[in-house]
């Protein structure tokens, strides 16, 4: 590895850590208060809750088996 592509690989690292240092700095600090939910209302936030990703996937086939992404 030749002196230049080390002196610019660390010039990139040490730069864009300088530059995410002080974007952590001027950001502001946001305090969230949790908020406590309620139980399941519904079977659908039932299986939300225990088993969010195949809801996610059966949301996704059903929305594209209807605008007919998929020949089913």
């Amino acid at each position: 590895m030749s002196l230049g592509l080390l002196a610019s690989a660390i010039f990139l690292v040490t730069g864009g850590a300088y530059y995410l240092e002080c974007a952590m700095r001027a950001a502001l600090r946001v305090e969230f208060q949790p908020a406590a939910l309620g139980p399941a209302q519904s079977p659908v936030e039932l299986a939300w809750y225990y088993r969010p990703a195949e809801v996610f996937l059966r949301q996704v086939i059903n929305v594209r088996s209807q605008r007919g992404f998929w020949h089913g």
